[in-house]
Formats: C-alpha cells, structure tokens, sequence
C-alpha cells in the first residue's frame, strides 16, 4: 500500500499534478457492554436508549458522571430558594408563622408533578429560622451599610403590648435615588423602669443635664416637653456632645412604666 502511494506520488510528479491525500480510515463508535464489567464504570454506566454516545446515570441521561454532582447541587439549591421565597411570603403579608405547614401541603397538591415541590420541607419552626437567621439579619447588614454612605432619619416609636419591658423601636427612613423606604432597625428592650436602681441613675442624670449649658430653665423643661424637638435647635457646636446624653435621658424617662408622653410627639421635630 506504502508502495503503491509512493510510485502514485513519483508519477504525479513526473506529469505536474499534486499527489492525492490518502482518505482516512472512519472508525465507528458505539458502547461497549464490556464497560459495564470494569471495576471504576460498573456502579454508574449505562447505555442510554434517547441518543447515541451518551451515558445514563440513574434517571438523568448526562454526558458524564463528574455532573452527577453538580445536578443534584442546582437542586438543592432550587429547593432552598423555594423554601425563602416562601418565608418571605409569609412575611411581607403579615401571616403567622402557623401557617407555613398548609402553605407547603396546598403548593405540593397543587403541583404535584414537581420534583422541587415535593422535597421541600417548611413548617413554623423553620419559616421563624429563614426570617431570623437569613433574610433578617441579611437585610440588617445592607441596611447598615446604606445608613453608613447615605443620609437617613429615624422614627422612634413605643411598644403597645402590656408587659412589664418596655420597647423603644427605631425605624430608619432612607433616600437612595428617589426611592424613599421605611425599614425596621432594632428594638430596645427596657426593663422593670421602676426599680430602684434606674429611678437612682435618672435622677442622676437629670442633675448632670440641668447643670449644662442647653439655656433652659426647669419650667422651660416641663412647658415644653411634647414639644421636645423644638428645644434641639439652641444647641451650639460646641455642645453637640451633649445631645446623645439627652437623647438617653429621655429615651429612659419615656420607657417609665407610669410614663403618659407620647414618644411620637415628642420626637416628631
């Protein structure tokens, strides 16, 4: 054959005419049944009946098994993400946590034919945890990082349950691009105002107050306490370091038990 090639490519020299290019060899593949015997092929390998040259693992037709993996991570990934998307559900319109159990039932007979669907797991205890330990403090973090670059307010606003702690909640309203929200920050529990102990530290207070220079006599304080944020404006450069100390006071005066001030009012300025 080598000889036959080479006189052909003599004589197409002598005559002027490129030589041929020897035609190569087509050699078919098809699946061998002797894999499914080796050690390292025979619990994963299967000859798939869809399309030619492609291997079955379990149920799925793959390419290779290195994706057996990754599939089975895409779909644990999609169940968690169907798992928050509920929680949020839940959350944005204002439904109890009891709930989550028939939410998970009426979604799984609803769509029964979907793998997703019916491996999800949700009931109260975990709908509390996603909320707690994921979304919230997720969406805590990227709250405190806008108050840290852009400017904001605070709304303070009392607690209304008749226990015996009271709360002081603080929520942040921020202007990102013209989009003005309202978001929850954190709640400030304050315990048993009247013991003795804190009756004793706001006394104290209030005569360390008294004797800074704010410009206001003791009448002024008492005439014009729903109207607390009007007195914020006398306050100079040189004593904005006092302002966070009158802050606590007050915040501890309005969390008295006995306390009749609408915190509302006077935080409204």
């Amino acid at each position: 054959m080598d000889a036959d090639s080479s006189e052909s490519e003599v004589q197409s020299s002598r005559l002027g005419t490129p030589p041929r290019k020897a035609r190569k060899r087509h050699y078919e593949q098809k699946y061998s049944k002797l894999w499914e015997k080796d050690k390292e092929f025979a619990s994963w390998l299967q000859e798939s009946t869809k399309e030619k040259n492609i291997l079955l693992f379990g149920k799925s037709t793959i390419n290779h098994p290195v994706w057996a993996n990754s599939l089975k991570k895409s779909l644990e990934d999609k169940i968690k993400f169907g798992e928050i998307r509920m929680a949020c559900f839940l959350v944005k319109n204002n439904l109890p946590f009891n709930i989550a159990g028939d939410l998970k039932k009426l979604i799984v007979n609803v769509c029964s034919d979907c793998e997703i669907a019916k491996e999800i797991t949700f009931e109260k205890t975990k709908a509390q945890a996603i909320v707690t330990n994921v979304t919230g403090k997720l969406s805590h973090t990227e709250l405190v990082k806008t108050l840290q670059t852009e400017k904001f307010s605070l709304i303070v606003d009392e607690s209304t349950d008749k226990s015996t702690t009271k709360h002081l909640a603080l929520i942040a309203r921020t202007a990102v691009d013209f989009n003005v929200e309202d978001q929850f920050l954190c709640l400030i529990p304050i315990v048993d105002g009247l013991c003795p102990e804190n009756i004793t530290e706001l006394d104290r207070e209030w005569r360390l107050l008294r004797n800074m220079p704010f410009n206001f006599t003791e009448k002024m304080w008492i005439l014009h306490l729903k109207n607390f944020g009007s007195m914020f404006h006398p306050l100079k450069g040189d004593q904005s370091p006092m302002f966070p100390l009158l802050c606590e006071f007050i915040r501890k005066l309005l969390a008295l038990p006995h306390s009749s001030a609408n915190v509302e009012i006077v935080f409204c300025n």
